[in-house]
């Protein structure tokens, strides 16, 4: 679950918190309700995960985080 976050620093203390300390991550903004591109790229993307299980992946649906 993504939580809405007022502010860039919040946004930044948010998103560090998701990724390891080192921040190796592939970060996917997305918005699947409506972003047929972003629900296209999903397949792509976890095929990645998997493929790349030493690198951090996050999804955030833009969506949820209005801030």
């Amino acid at each position: 679950m993504v939580q809405a976050r007022s502010s860039d620093a919040g946004f930044d203390r948010h998103l560090r918190s998701l990724l390891p300390p080192d921040g190796t991550g592939v970060v996917n903004f997305t918005a699947p309700a409506w972003c047929a591109p972003c629900r296209r790229l999903h397949p792509a993307f976890e095929e990645l995960r998997r493929q790349h299980a030493r690198i951090k992946f996050v999804v955030l649906d833009m969506d949820d985080d209005e801030a």
